[in-house]
């Protein structure tokens, strides 16, 4: 069975991401987000959705202090009250801005007959909709998050849920996603196999990387996966 990641896997979070932010600022506040303010939410979303996945911050509370702190970075002041209106303004807006890799349907296509699913830390309400507003949802029969779980990658509880769901042994199992350590040694310790999608050829160091995801399909070929 083939698990996929979520976010910079498959659909390009940066992209969208940044497309969702500047169109809020428009909107809201009238302001025309620079490269660098745009730099600075992918920067502080990291910050705070690592709280969120760590159980420090609620879903809600982690997108609220994101929105104020950009909005002090832009020069402006808002309270509670907007800040939580502008965050859901913003969810609106990022879940019509979600957009796919180019090689994403092409692979799910030739991969179809197997068995596929998906692994994503995340809130899995926003997660899903990712996947049905991509209009990939129906290619994975199985979709794990961290929200539902109650731990997120890199913990292995993550993986076993996955295990157990599927019904499948580990070595029955290959993990496709695009982070060394929250994808790829968990799984390689707990000796499910994993494949690196390294798009930015970064990572050379990974033996078990490639470079678009059409090649995982060469990948599953070579090792009779």
């Amino acid at each position: 069975m083939y698990f996929f990641d979520i976010d910079n896997t498959l659909i390009d979070y940066d992209t969208s991401e940044a497309k969702a932010i500047v169109a809020l600022y428009v909107e809201m506040g009238n302001i025309l987000l620079s490269e660098m303010q745009i730099a600075y939410w992918h920067m502080i979303s990291q910050r705070y959705f690592n709280d969120y996945l760590s159980n420090q911050l609620s879903f809600e509370e982690q997108g609220m202090l994101r929105i104020k702190d950009m909005s002090m970075n832009c020069g402006l002041d808002i309270d509670e009250s907007n800040s939580k209106k502008w965050f859901e303004k913003y969810q609106i807006i990022l879940n019509n801005s979600w957009l796919l890799f180019d090689d994403v349907i092409e692979t799910l296509d030739l991969l179809k007959g197997k068995r596929l699913g998906i692994i994503s830390n995340g809130n899995a309400k926003q997660q899903r909709q990712k996947l049905i507003c991509t209009n990939i949802d129906s290619y994975f029969e199985i979709q794990i998050f961290s929200s539902e779980v109650g731990e997120a990658k890199p913990s292995y509880k993550i993986f076993e849920e996955a295990l157990l769901i599927s019904k499948e042994e580990k070595e029955n199992v290959v993990y496709i996603g695009d982070n060394v350590r929250t994808d790829i040694i968990p799984c390689e310790r707990l000796g499910i196999k994993s494949i690196l999608i390294d798009r930015e050829g970064q990572s050379d160091s990974v033996e078990n990387r490639v470079l678009k995801l059409q090649e995982v399909l060469y990948y599953f070929e070579k090792r009779n996966l």
